[in-house]
């Protein structure tokens, strides 16, 4: 390893980090096992192994891990900039550490999933009683990259946890994406369930800007379609999700998840 800034990045930010074998997870480890391993200074790295970071705890620390292609795509719509990133070489800005100002030991870990055919997990959010591999090698060979080694930026946890509840409704919008000459429609019916399940009005047309935009659509229109949508009386009826499901195939389970991004 000659490239150690990302270490030193992490230390000055109270990161706690521990050395595991090379190309190997470490989740047959006790707890008590990897602190005994801590890495507190940058003399202690030695080559061919791997570091990892125990998120949460008193460094507040936490890890966002973008755990499919449409929240690598979206994502810099929803999330903070922060100064830590890393990934893969596959994915090299897949994981984004946060320092949560207000973390408690009750917040150990929030996922946002969708239960199709293409992958289950979409983002997870890793604080207390978990760790992520942030440098060396995965069991498949691919390295660890680091895209940014600086300083972590600050936030809430309701903040940090709202903008990836949206960004989960992204990627299950972005997956689903209709077809030309099906768009209109399929924009229509999810703009007016967004709008049915009280989601703000700014948060909409971040959401579809971004989808949109990632689709290679008419940002512009899909926006009008926001506008009036919400310009509504919340008496007025609407069709919305149970539609949608119909007309584009949506299984129980995937309106079931679905539904779910709104009570996290």
């Amino acid at each position: 390893m000659t490239n150690l800034e990302p270490i030193s990045a992490l230390l000055k930010a109270d990161a706690i980090l521990f050395w595991s074998d090379y190309g190997r997870k470490a989740i047959q480890e006790s707890w008590t096992v990897r602190l005994n391993k801590q890495i507190r200074q940058l003399d202690q790295v030695k080559d061919y192994t791997n570091i990892n970071i125990a998120t949460g705890r008193d460094s507040l620390i936490v890890d966002v891990d973008l755990d499919c292609p449409e929240a690598n795509a979206l994502c810099d719509y929803f999330l903070p900039q922060t100064e830590l990133e890393f990934g893969r070489s596959s994915t090299p800005r897949a994981h984004r550490l946060f320092k949560v100002i207000d973390l408690t030991k009750n917040h150990t870990r929030k996922y946002f999933s969708f239960a199709d055919e293409t992958k289950s997990m979409l983002v997870e959010i890793r604080a207390n009683k978990h760790y992520t591999m942030c440098y060396g090698q995965y069991d498949n060979e691919e390295k660890v990259v680091w895209s940014k080694s600086g300083i972590p930026t600050e936030i809430s946890w309701e903040a940090l946890n709202k903008a990836c509840a949206l960004l989960g409704v992204a990627c299950v919008i972005s997956r689903k994406y209709a077809r030309e000459g099906l768009r209109n429609e399929y924009i229509r019916k999810m703009v007016a369930t967004l709008w049915q399940h009280k989601i703000e009005k700014a948060d909409c047309e971040r959401i579809i800007t971004a989808c949109a935009t990632v689709a290679d659509d008419d940002v512009n229109e899909r926006l009008a379609r926001v506008e009036d949508v919400y310009k509504r009386e919340r008496s007025e009826q609407l069709q919305g999700l149970p539609k949608l499901a119909e007309e584009f195939n949506w299984t129980e389970d995937e309106v079931k998840d679905f539904k779910n991004f709104y009570s996290k």
